[in-house]
């Protein structure tokens, strides 16, 4: 993924839940903890907590992270 001359690669494991309401062309935003700087303006980042199309809601929620930063109201 490309934003602001920023080049940012998210690995994801095959165990992770699906992303069924996120659609290819979709505006997200990819809540994601520990990226390591792998260039001069490359990160590489293993470890996500949510990603939603709607700034609304969590979306889909790691269940290996999601708990570790954001609590239930």
């Amino acid at each position: 993924m490309e934003s602001n001359g920023f080049y940012i690669k998210f690995n994801i494991k095959p165990s992770a839940p699906e992303f069924t309401n996120i659609k290819q062309g979709d505006n997200v935003t990819f809540r994601f903890v520990h990226e390591v700087k792998t260039g001069e303006k490359d990160y590489t980042v293993d470890d996500w907590v949510a990603i939603s199309n709607d700034n609304k809601f969590y979306g889909v929620k790691n269940p290996d992270f999601f708990h570790k930063f954001y609590e239930k109201i």
